[in-house]
């Protein structure tokens, strides 16, 4: 069995992960980010269009993805615009980049023997 080190990666960071990866789990969301990294803004009815999906449903993908900061609303007249929080963005490519580096990775791991 391993022990995490924590001068590596704090328990707050692995959680910042599984949060990430949570919320990169399903598709809508994924296909959600692209859109707008693309197109910068757009209303929940231009992304409901585009995904051939309810607008109720592109809302909750929506909110979950503002959640935990990724995704900003700007009330403009009587709708929504939302637009991708770049700072967030790259923070949380960050974290994702350095999970994916093995050898940066294996270091979580301290094998009794």
């Amino acid at each position: 069995m391993g022990i995490i080190r924590e001068s590596l990666y704090t328990i707050d960071e692995f959680y910042l992960a599984t949060t990430i990866f949570r919320t990169f789990a399903h598709p809508l969301r994924l296909r959600i980010l692209a859109s707008l990294l693309v197109h910068e803004t757009r209303t929940v009815g231009e992304l409901a269009k585009e995904f051939g999906g309810a607008q109720s449903c592109v809302s909750d993908h929506i909110a979950i993805l503002k959640e935990i900061n990724l995704v900003i609303g700007t009330h403009v007249q009587n709708s929504i615009l939302y637009k991708l929080n770049r700072p967030m963005w790259d923070a949380y490519k960050g974290v994702l980049a350095s999970l994916a580096d093995d050898e940066q990775f294996k270091q979580l791991h301290v094998g009794n023997g």
